[in-house]
């Protein structure tokens, strides 16, 4: 608000310093009162756009907690709610993550084709939805998700995911 006020001072000191012209006094305070009045706009958009980003990772952060506690449904719902507001290849992994826990095979599969078609590079979310893959038997799926994932880990994560890799390399063949 600082910034604002400082700016619309400088606009009003210099109109006030000229001399109205065309015989249009006030004109130029005019100017810069619909100058103010659109910097206080933005500003407040920035304000709403800044909070409801706040908001969203809160209530984000809160389905997150939920799903930890096993309360798969309350967390299905909140973040139901946020991608109802934005989308992020984070949250439909963490919806299809909450989705897999509860069963519901297809609309899993469809939350983790939508994460990583909008964030490729969400290794969690490969790697999760691998894990639903084996546990449904598809293991050419799985390993082609574990073949392309696998790179990407860090030493400990490929420690941990690459015995199952190889277990479904084992029911193929």
């Amino acid at each position: 608000m600082q910034t604002v006020n400082r700016f619309t001072l400088k606009l009003a000191r210099g109109c006030a310093e000229r001399e109205p012209t065309n015989g249009m006094q006030g004109a130029p305070h005019q100017n810069v009162f619909r100058l103010r009045r659109v910097a206080l706009a933005s500003t407040r958009k920035t304000r709403v756009v800044q909070t409801t980003i706040m908001a969203a990772k809160a209530q984000h952060d809160y389905a997150v907690y939920l799903f930890q506690q096993g309360c798969y449904e309350d967390a299905l719902t909140h973040l139901d709610e946020i991608l109802r507001e934005q989308e992020s290849g984070e949250l439909w992994s963490d919806w299809a993550t909450a989705q897999f826990a509860l069963s519901h095979f297809s609309e899993a599969e469809h939350g983790f084709r939508r994460a990583l078609q909008m964030s490729p590079e969400l290794t969690d979310a490969s790697v999760t939805f691998a894990t639903m893959l084996v546990s449904l038997s598809r293991w050419k799926e799985a390993i082609a998700l574990f073949d392309d994932v696998l790179p990407k880990l860090d030493p400990e994560a490929r420690a941990a995911v690459s015995p199952l890799a190889a277990q479904c390399r084992g029911q193929v063949g």
